[in-house]
């Protein structure tokens, strides 16, 4: 996931996209990259004239996934229209969502999508993203929580390279109206 849609450098050439240097931040690192501005942008019901693009070398991810990657759509596009992330039919659902029972509100003082998560005695406001299919919480930015417990670990691609992921138990979990006494998160 990322809050700005990213274009690979090769697609950027290959569109002749007039870029410019800029910083920008991956897990916490300040990442060297270049900024662009595509002119017609069309993904399911969003359309959009200009779309502001971060432009990275997204090599790395297509080396580890084994496929072409063009581009990493960012949630300054898919905020635009409602749909669902269907993990395990492995596709997006647009258009009006049904309902939920337990609806989890974001914070509107902020431009893009937080909540609040109780986790323990620790409240943590959480940035909502698609980029996994389970909560993940960044070690760097909220410190070791009391009563975690380290249940696995892995190494992901990003488009920085490789970050290790750990697998970690929370004890007694609240996001809006849900609560659970135990759950394992990234």
């Amino acid at each position: 996931g990322s809050s700005s849609t990213v274009v690979d450098k090769a697609l950027a050439r290959k569109l002749r996209l007039s870029t410019s240097p800029m910083k920008i931040s991956v897990f916490g690192n300040a990442v060297a990259g270049e900024e662009a501005v595509l002119s017609g942008f069309q993904l399911g019901p969003v359309q959009l004239a200009k779309l502001r693009v971060v432009v990275l070398d997204l090599s790395s991810l297509q080396e580890v996934l084994s496929v072409r990657i063009d581009a990493v759509v960012g949630i300054d596009v898919l905020s635009r229209a409602s749909f669902i992330v269907d993990y395990e039919g492995r596709k997006l659902i647009w258009g009006p969502l049904e309902a939920f029972a337990d609806p989890v509100y974001f914070d509107p003082h902020f431009p893009y999508p937080t909540v609040l998560l109780q986790i323990g005695a620790r409240t943590l406001r959480v940035y909502v993203d698609t980029g996994t299919k389970e909560l993940a919480v960044f070690e760097n930015r909220t410190g070791r929580i009391p009563g975690t417990l380290v249940v696995g670990e892995e190494t992901h691609p990003t488009i920085q390279g490789h970050v290790v992921v750990k697998t970690v138990e929370f004890q007694e979990l609240s996001l809006g109206t849900i609560h659970w006494a135990r759950r394992e998160c990234y």
